[in-house]
């Protein structure tokens, strides 16, 4: 958005986090112009586009070692850990989930060795206090824009989109449209 907002400096933006769940009926109820999801909604006179993956990885404490069985997640319904031992070989003898409802939270609790997590990758590269553990593949969800065809679209609807593209497109090397895993 950095060149949308320099272009034009009286655009006022209102960007909003909600859990999953929650997000599709901020489009529908017109609270919002466009939504990211990490699938895709089948709706009549909703567009939805494919803008990338998101890399997802199992992180620990990297000061203390631990075999804790406790996986932190945002809430019973999100399903990342779980898809993500779905894909490897083995899987841990005994799993525990608990619940911290923001990503934040649930990597302080990892860095301070309360457990393990499966997150984006780009939200702990660099992060001394984590480890990636390398034995396992990546989940990779797909990352997908939402909004409503509209017969002609708003000009900032259409700027908002191109940087989408050029975004998606100058990142194709860390953000991979390949086949998701």
């Amino acid at each position: 958005l950095d060149e949308i907002v320099k272009a034009h400096p009286l655009l006022r933006l209102e960007v909003l986090s909600r859990e999953l769940h929650q997000i599709p009926s901020l489009l529908r109820n017109g609270n919002v112009d466009f939504i990211f999801l990490n699938y895709e909604l089948a709706e009549n006179k909703l567009c939805a586009r494919c803008i990338g993956f998101e890399e997802n990885v199992l992180i620990e404490s990297a000061k203390s070692v631990t075999e804790s069985p406790i996986y932190f997640d945002h809430d019973t319904e999100d399903q990342t850990t779980e898809l993500f031992w779905r894909l490897q070989k083995t899987r841990p003898i005994k799993m525990e989930r608990s619940y911290l409802d923001e990503i934040y939270t649930i990597i302080d609790a990892v860095k301070l060795g309360w457990g393990r997590a499966v997150v984006p990758r780009h939200l702990v590269v660099g992060l001394q206090e984590l480890r990636i553990v390398q034995d396992f593949l990546p989940l990779k969800t797909p990352i997908f824009a939402h909004y409503y065809n509209q017969d002609p679209l708003p000009k900032i609807h259409q700027m908002f989109l191109a940087a989408l593209d050029s975004y998606s497109q100058s990142h194709s090397d860390s953000i991979s449209k390949k086949k998701m895993l």
